[in-house]
């Protein structure tokens, strides 16, 4: 590892990257249903377009000569607990060359990110948070192996993750009351109902999972509003995002803290299951930080 270089690149200095990103993006693979297809991601011509909608992005970049071999992209943007704003860093996408896992190039992708973190002009956060997604048969994230997201500090919750014709949930019955755990909910995506004022919103074109077998994006419309503030029930909200969608073509992706028992018990009894699972891990620079009641992440910034 010794050969290799670890770069902080900021968006406007990207231009010398982007080839090599593009490259070690489109060599990856992900398996989806349970291995009987595959995707690649794909984030556009520019990159840095998805990562820059979430917040103020940051690149950390391994290259072994010119060669890029390793990624990893930090957002630095707010959270919300309760009625407080809380500055935070999504540590998102890594991503590591074939030949290069195994070896701690991930590891070292984190520290390095990490320790940029402790620079005074980023001293501002207070909570660093990543997700990682899980099929049910094992890790969907391969590219990180020898790298475990828990070194982050704890998981802070598991999220059941939803694939649902629009159809079903245009269909969905909302004939009862679903509650809330008491306390503070951590909301890692308070600006949903800015960012998709309409209730749903596409990543098309800034980040797109192109499946293997086609080679063409799989359409998703994300339903990023977290249970809290859907109103007038969060079950209504779902089902009137179904009966818009009716007509496009794709499916709704949506996530679900596990400790919502209420909610997931609501969507199982009529049908709708989870097709994979993320979890969230953090570090919070207070022990409070880990005691929260549930979370939500919005899938259009998994």
């Amino acid at each position: 590892m010794a050969a290799l270089t670890l770069r902080h690149v900021q968006v406007h200095e990207l231009g010398p990257y982007l080839a090599g990103l593009r490259q070690l993006e489109a060599s990856i693979s992900y398996p989806l249903d349970d291995g009987r297809e595959q995707f690649r991601i794909d984030h556009g011509p520019g990159y840095a377009d998805f990562f820059s909608g979430l917040g103020e992005a940051h690149f950390a970049i391994a290259c072994d000569g010119d060669q890029v071999v390793g990624a990893l992209a930090g957002v630095l943007r707010q959270s919300r607990r309760g009625s407080r704003e809380l500055a935070s860093v999504y540590l998102a996408d890594l991503k590591v060359a074939a030949a290069y896992r195994g070896k701690g190039l991930g590891k070292d992708l984190l520290l390095f990110a990490v320790g940029r973190l402790r620079e005074a002009r980023f001293r501002r956060w207070r909570l660093a948070f990543g997700a990682a997604m899980r099929g049910a048969r094992g890790d969907v994230i391969n590219s990180a192996r020898g790298f475990h997201p828990a070194r982050l500090g704890a998981a802070l919750a598991r999220l059941h993750v939803y694939f649902v014709p629009p159809q079903q949930l245009a269909i969905l019955r909302s004939n009862t009351t679903l509650q809330l755990p008491p306390g503070e909910c951590l909301d890692l995506s308070p600006q949903a109902q800015v960012t998709a004022p309409a209730g749903f919103v596409s990543t098309a074109g800034r980040k797109d999972l192109r499946l293997l077998s086609t080679g063409e994006p799989w359409p998703l419309w994300h339903l990023p509003y977290s249970p809290a503030v859907a109103a007038p029930s969060w079950l209504d909200y779902l089902a009137r995002c179904g009966t818009e969608l009716s007509s496009q073509p794709g499916l709704c992706c949506f996530a679900l803290d596990e400790r919502l028992l209420a909610h997931v018990q609501a969507l199982a009894a009529q049908g709708i299951t989870p097709g994979s699972i993320c979890t969230v891990y953090g570090l919070a620079l207070h022990p409070a930080g880990w005691r929260i009641p549930w979370l939500h992440l919005s899938t259009a910034e998994i």
